[in-house]
Parts: structure tokens; C-alpha cells; sequence
């Protein structure tokens, strides 16, 4: 219970009960859509921090890393499990998520760290562009007019994680200040600048 309650909090489940019942009226039922499209919005979010951490997994390991750990939301633990030999944890508050990878000694450079970094806000946007090639996109879906839209609703929230990814600024993650993907990568390119000179 703490796992469904950790991924789906009550506003998703008042969301979803109320956008079903709207259906069923005359008057409501485009609203009863919108609420519809939030709530797969909401949930492909979080399959969306799913998809960004393993990105980060993925070109870490590209660039030489050896895949730790996945970290998925905030506060305090609600479970803890492995999945290929990589530790995956559940906390309670999933609305964000780490990524870990260990680099050989040496191996660490400012190549291998720009892939890691990319490689959430990157796979995001594969996934979401191989979405669009097979579903494509529209943008009404916002509006309920279209009914029910999970390929945009999928769309929209990959694009939206890669989006806000990217700006720079700090996170506080349990009283530490952690840069956002797009503050590392600024600080990746103002080091590469200032050595230049």
C-alpha cells in the first residue's frame, strides 16, 4: 500500500474519480476529459523520471561508468530492490530522482560527465519522439475536445521533464543543495571556457 501510495498520492485518485464520473453527464463531459488527460499527464511524469534515471544509467555506462543506483522522489524510503545488479530506491514523495554511477579512477573526465548529464533530457526526448513517429501529437488534448490523448499526454510530459531539466538551478535534496541537469552542464561549459583563457 505504501508503494501505490508513494507513485499514485490521493489528488491523482480524486482526479481520476472525478474525471470518470464527468463522463457520465451530459454537461461535464469534456471536463471530465481534461481531468482524464491530467491524470495520465501526471502519471507518465513519473514514468517519465523513470525513463530520465535510466538515460542517466545508460550513458553513464557508455562513458566508461558502472551503474550504482537509482534514487526515485524524496523524503523518506518506502521499499528497495535490485534490478540488474542495480539498487533502486522508492521514497515517498516521487516527484524527482538521482541517478549514481562510479567511474574508474581516472576515467572521469568532463567528456564522460557530459554524457551522463545528457543522458536523461536525452532519452526522454527519443522516447518521446519515437512516441510522436508511431502516434503523433495533439496538442488539444489540454483542451478534452479530443477525448482521451495517452500519446500526448506521454509527449507532452517527456518533453516537459526535458525541458525543466535543463534549467540551472540547485535542488534540495534532503538538506543538500544538488545541481539540476542543466546547472551541471552550464558548470561543465564555464570550466571548459575558463581554462581556455
Amino acid at each position: 500500500m505504501r508503494i501505490i501510495n508513494a507513485i499514485f498520492p490521493i489528488y491523482f485518485w480524486i482526479f481520476l474519480l472525478l474525471g470518470s464520473v464527468c463522463l457520465f453527464t451530459d454537461n461535464f463531459v469534456v471536463f471530465g476529459y481534461i481531468l482524464l488527460n491530467l491524470v495520465a499527464t501526471l502519471l507518465f511524469i513519473k514514468l517519465g523520471v523513470v525513463i530520465h534515471e535510466i538515460g542517466h544509467l545508460l550513458f553513464g555506462k557508455l562513458a566508461g561508468g558502472n551503474p550504482k543506483r537509482i534514487i526515485l522522489g524524496k523524503s523518506h524510503e518506502v521499499t528497495r530492490f535490485r534490478v540488474f545488479d542495480i539498487k533502486v530506491i522508492l521514497n515517498k514523495d516521487f516527484n524527482g530522482g538521482f541517478a549514481f554511477v562510479n567511474f574508474p579512477s581516472g576515467k572521469n573526465t568532463k567528456i564522460n560527465q557530459l554524457l551522463l548529464t545528457s543522458g536523461g533530457f536525452i532519452t526522454n526526448l527519443i522516447v518521446a519522439y519515437l512516441i510522436y513517429s508511431l502516434f503523433g501529437f495533439n496538442l488539444s488534448f489540454l483542451s478534452g475536445k479530443a477525448g482521451l490523448e495517452f500519446s500526448s499526454a506521454f509527449i507532452f510530459a517527456n518533453t516537459l521533464l526535458a525541458f525543466f531539466s535543463l534549467i540551472p538551478y540547485y535542488v534540495d535534496y534532503l538538506g543538500v543543495k544538488v545541481p539540476t541537469d542543466g546547472l551541471t552542464l552550464l558548470k561543465l561549459h564555464l570550466e571548459r571556457r575558463m581554462r581556455l583563457m
